[in-house]
Order: C-alpha cells, then sequence, then structure tokens
C-alpha cells in the first residue's frame, strides 16, 4: 500500500511540474502574441504613414504641375503686354512726330 501511495505522490509531482511547465509556456506564448499584436500595430502605422506620404506628394506633384501651367500663362501675358508697351511706344512716337508740326 504505501508503494502505491509513495507512486501516485511521485505521480502527483510529475503532474505538477509537467501543469507549472505548461502554465509557463502558456505565459510564454501570450506573451510572444502580445509582441506580434504590437509589430501588427506598428506595420499598420507604417502602413498609413505611406500612404498619407504618398497621398500628399501626388496633390504636391498636381500643384507643380498646375503652378508651371499658370507659370507658362504668366510668361505669355507677359510677352503679350511687351508686344502691347512696344506697340503704344510706336503710337507714342507717331503721335509725337504728328503733333510737333503744329505750334501752340
Amino acid at each position: 500500500m504505501e508503494a502505491c501511495l509513495a507512486g501516485v505522490e511521485s505521480a502527483n509531482r510529475s503532474f505538477v511540474t509537467i501543469y507549472d511547465d505548461v502554465a509557463k509556456a502558456t505565459e510564454g506564448i501570450i506573451d510572444i502574441a502580445d509582441g506580434i499584436g504590437k509589430i501588427n500595430d506598428v506595420a499598420s502605422n507604417n502602413a498609413a504613414t505611406t500612404q498619407e506620404q504618398a497621398s500628399t506628394i501626388t496633390e504636391i506633384l498636381g500643384l507643380s504641375d498646375r503652378i508651371v501651367t499658370e507659370s507658362n500663362k504668366l510668361m505669355a501675358e507677359t510677352d503679350n503686354i511687351a508686344n502691347v508697351s512696344a506697340d503704344l511706344n510706336k503710337y507714342s512716337e507717331a503721335i509725337k512726330t504728328d503733333l510737333s508740326q503744329y505750334n501752340v
């Protein structure tokens, strides 16, 4: 009977040891899962930031194209103004010459 009780006690100690090891392993797995969750959060945040940056860059490129287009229009208008100014100078000289014939 004593041998039987000793066997049961030994089996019980083995069970407790195994149970403790399983509990420690479970805690380790939970810690690993938490770490994976944190890594996933960081990766998701990085992806969102990258999308925002790509969107911003696309918007900047669109604005740059618009600035170039408007700059080209301004340059053309400046050329037109320069031509009109040159014409006005010619007309002014012609009027000055015409008026010089009259004495006031």
